[in-house]
């Protein structure tokens, strides 16, 4: 935990009156990627980006959370006929996704939670899993667990902030 001077949480959120009572994620070490922590008593939450002081935000603000999974069905579909070689030529990665789908191939897995911040929606983006794995895998498995559980404390928030 003491890693690149990833001490403990509370520290950082002494002076604004956050008590971190859960971290709800914790991404690896030397990573762009956000802390995401809970103060379970006052219904608030803060997003801590490397560098940067905390956002906070109520439970109330979470619209909603889903886990999603990037899929080579967002790539287009390669063309037939005598345009088929050019658009590999132009475009391999989409022929290395699509046939890696066709094998049971997951590409990413993600936790995304709708707000409001201010008088805007913000979504935030908490990668599970970023690297191609094997559906059916225990990486993949565990990361998918993870990842529900994530979005399912995501929703039980949601649904205290709703009571408020």
């Amino acid at each position: 935990m003491g890693l690149f001077g990833k001490n403990d949480p509370q520290k950082t959120y002494d002076a604004f009156g956050f008590t971190v009572t859960k971290t709800l994620f914790d991404p690896p070490a030397a990573t762009m990627m956000p802390c995401v922590y809970a103060d379970e008593p006052a219904l608030r939450w803060s997003v801590k980006y490397p560098l940067v002081n905390p956002t906070f935000f109520e439970y109330s603000d979470i619209l909603a959370c889903e886990v999603v999974e990037d899929k080579a069905k967002s790539v287009p579909a390669l063309q037939s006929g005598k345009g088929r070689f050019a658009s590999i030529v132009s475009n391999p990665d989409k022929v290395s996704r699509l046939n890696a789908e066709a094998r049971g191939m997951c590409f990413g897995l993600a936790v995304i939670v709708v707000m409001t911040s201010g008088e805007k929606q913000v979504k935030l983006q908490l990668p599970v899993i970023t690297r191609k794995v094997r559906k059916g895998s225990s990486t993949y498995e565990s990361g998918l667990r993870y990842a529900e559980e994530l979005r399912d404390e995501f929703l039980k928030m949601k649904g205290l902030g709703e009571k408020k």
